[in-house]
């Protein structure tokens, strides 16, 4: 059992003060385990372009887009968005 922290978050009533964080250290022990993970990077595509941080399979979704296309975010395992 993973001790990372779990927690339902609506996006539209909740703050992101709401929201737990993680390190990265515990994303890489879930992802090693095979735990259902999906990746959103929230950069800019142009910070995204610039960066030499990529992870692979990660979903690009600016933040400000998050919550019109909540539907196409899967909604089993844990959802990490991140930016760098």
């Amino acid at each position: 059992m993973s001790d990372t922290p779990r927690m339902q978050t609506n996006i539209r009533e909740g703050s992101m003060a709401d929201i737990p964080r993680m390190k990265p250290e515990q994303l890489k022990e879930m992802l090693d385990r095979g735990e259902p993970v999906t990746l959103i990077d929230t950069r800019t595509p142009d910070d995204w372009e610039a960066s030499d941080i990529q992870l692979p399979g990660a979903k690009r979704l600016h933040y400000s887009e998050l919550e019109a296309r909540l539907d196409e975010v899967p909604r089993e395992g844990t959802i990490v968005a991140y930016c760098t």
